[in-house]
């Protein structure tokens, strides 16, 4: 592990454009280069070089990446990292093609989420009605005994259990009970009132209503998170059959937006392309020789060291090992080192870890059974 942080070089090269291309490629597979705009030249050099307006647009390409991923969660499915990008297979973006094959699996997947809403709220409005019994707390809910004298009995409770109630019908009568959510009386009593609903006056009826209708609702509870999960299930399947499309997809929308990025720091005369950009020197020459490479030699590359710019200008980059990496991130968090300086990770393991262990005083505890354990060993 290096205590500093990690040497830095600054990199100028100049390409012909019809290799810029290539370039492009070979720089975003190594991934190591952190472009700088070219604004400190001489401002008479500057007029000569001018930006190139994107071939894609990288705002859809990221709001199309952006439904992909969004598809991919519906099925409980991971959304790739850009750790798993090939560059060799990026393609110019088919965003027709994309946005027709996306548009039917939502088709396909809008009947299932309408479910999946039901399915939810009924079985949130049954829960709940069973937390108030459970903590009787029976202001919250409203629970009635009565007759129907229009209608059918199932098309009500079909209808009240969009609202999570229950109609439940009392054993050896022409009786029912109605168990709703206090809150949805509103919406009740119009349904209540279309089908007929003739309150009962049977006071003990009135008392035995909420134990004899408990098992009912137990029933519709494990039919309800059945249900869910049936739909769940049918959601995950149907993302699953494109998964492979879907990745695919997404990995080219992202390859052509990181592509777009590092072209937006090239600039242009009529024939070459300039871009600059700092990178680590231990990997210097790495990138020269994917730079010569991806344009067969014709390129003129320079090197600037960090010495000569200002230190506040340098980038900082961090190697630390991966054990290490959950406290670089916390380093991360708090503020980026300046270049040249400490690499504070392991001193932040070290107080870190200490501070925690002292607090829950398991370093005095872990101690206090070292010691038993090597008496122990020796008697």
């Amino acid at each position: 592990m290096n205590l500093f942080t990690r040497p830095m070089k600054l990199l100028t090269a100049v390409v012909l454009e019809q290799t810029s291309e290539a370039v492009v490629k070979a720089l975003l597979e190594l991934g190591v280069l952190d472009f700088v705009h070219i604004n400190k030249l001489d401002p008479q050099q500057m007029e000569k070089l001018s930006s190139r307006p994107s071939s894609v647009n990288r705002a859809n390409l990221e709001e199309m990446r952006k439904r992909v991923e969004a598809l991919l969660k519906q099925g409980h499915l991971d959304v790739p990292t850009s750790e798993v990008l090939d560059v060799k297979k990026l393609e110019k973006p088919q965003l027709e093609e994309y946005k027709r094959i996306l548009d039917d699996l939502t088709s396909d997947l809008l009947s299932l989420k309408e479910k999946q809403k039901e399915s939810n709220q009924q079985l949130m409005g049954i829960e709940e009605m069973r937390r108030y019994i459970a903590e009787e707390k029976g202001e919250y809910l409203d629970l009635r005994v009565g007759e129907i004298t229009h209608g059918k009995s199932e098309d009500l409770s079909g209808k009240l259990a969009v609202y999570g109630g229950l109609l439940d019908r009392v054993p050896d009568s022409e009786k029912w009970i109605c168990l709703t959510l206090r809150r949805d009386v509103s919406q009740v009593d119009p349904l209540l009132e279309k089908f007929g609903w003739v309150e009962s006056s049977d006071v003990e009826l009135q008392r035995k209503a909420i134990s004899l209708i408990k098992g009912r609702l137990e029933a519709e509870h494990q039919k309800a998170l059945k249900s869910r999960t049936e739909v769940e299930q049918a959601v995950d399947a149907v993302v699953k059959q494109q998964q492979s499309q879907l990745f695919a997809i997404w990995s080219n929308l992202r390859l052509n937006e990181l592509c777009d990025q590092i072209r937006s720091y090239f600039a242009y005369t009529r024939n070459t392309t300039l871009f600059s950009g700092w990178v680590p020197s231990d990997q210097a020459d790495q990138v020269r020789s994917a730079i010569m490479e991806a344009s067969e030699g014709q390129c003129v590359i320079e090197w600037t060291n960090a010495t000569e710019v200002p230190r506040q200008e340098v980038p900082v980059a961090i190697a630390s090992p991966k054990a290490l990496k959950p406290f670089q991130n916390i380093v991360n968090n708090y503020s980026t080192p300046e270049y040249g300086t400490v690499n504070p990770t392991i001193f932040v393991m070290i107080a870190y870890l200490s501070m925690f262990g002292l607090m829950f005083a398991d370093v005095g505890q872990g101690f206090v059974l070292l010691l038993v354990g090597l008496l122990g060993s020796r008697s």
